[in-house]
């Protein structure tokens, strides 16, 4: 399988009308939320190392989304018991119930109740945090493959937003950011694949590739982001440096991040 065709796999979900420009990230699958569920409380991995409001998937819920008033198409939200909605007797904030927040964006759940920025808000958030909660940086090789959708919102929420420049409810409307999460979602699929296989035949067809995106995403950083948010270019500048020298130490393809 052609590295165009791998990517394929994984693009296809943010690619076409609707979906591409802008970026628009695809609902949990059942298996992604059932993993956050069993595990929204848990503080391991990455997750350890981070401040109390947001070492564990429902701490970083309730800390950074903030859904308004004008945002929920129905009020009061719902309360899930079981598999019934039931009404909730208090009309809390969306981010006050975690597990709340995780069902509405899973697909076949009722993503009506709130706007589609709150819900991008929500996957993004809650993808981010599960991927720091399962990796482990002590295991390059070994540790199992990553959700790509994962690596992708970790460094979408951390490495690339600022809040100086940005406030987070501007974050996602800049409109270099879809082109640059595209780009990302790719080198993040490829990186997995050679991170995992560093001495097979396909990860030498996948180094071309991943130098390519490197030196063209570096390029885009320094033309386009840096013109209106320079502090974030200058953050993710020397965030790729500093990673694609550990990654160079490792023997793995080096790259943005």
């Amino acid at each position: 399988m052609t590295p165009c065709s791998q990517v394929w796999t994984v693009h296809k979900r943010v690619c076409g009308p609707g979906k591409a420009n802008p970026f628009i990230w695809p609902p949990l699958s059942r298996s992604e939320s059932k993993e956050i569920l069993e595990h929204l409380h848990e503080s391991n991995g990455q997750l350890a190392g981070f401040p109390k409001q947001t070492s564990t998937i429902a701490n970083a819920l309730r800390h950074f989304v903030q859904v308004p008033g004008r945002e929920l198409r129905v009020r009061p939200l719902f309360s899930f018991v079981s598999s019934r909605v039931q009404r909730s007797s208090t009309d809390l904030p969306l981010a006050a119930r975690p597990q709340d927040c995780i069902k509405i964006v899973t697909e076949g759940g009722p993503s009506d109740l709130v706007t589609i920025k709150s819900q991008q808000r929500v996957l993004v958030i809650a993808r981010a945090h599960e991927h720091a909660r399962t990796l482990d940086l002590t295991k390059p090789v070994t540790r199992p493959a990553a959700n790509p959708f994962g690596s992708l919102a970790l460094w979408d929420w951390y490495s690339a937003r600022d809040s100086t420049e940005a406030s987070t409810m501007r974050w996602g409307d800049e409109p270099w950011r879809s082109w640059y999460r595209h780009a990302m979602l790719i080198f993040y699929f490829l990186m997995d694949q050679c991170r995992r296989e560093p001495e097979s035949v396909e990860t030498r067809t996948r180094t071309p590739w991943l130098t390519r995106l490197h030196t063209r995403n570096d390029a885009f950083i320094r033309s386009t982001i840096a013109p209106t948010c320079p502090n974030l270019a200058n953050t993710m500048l020397d965030t790729a440096a500093k990673v694609n020298q550990a990654m160079y130490m490792m023997g793995i393809p080096t790259g943005p991040v």
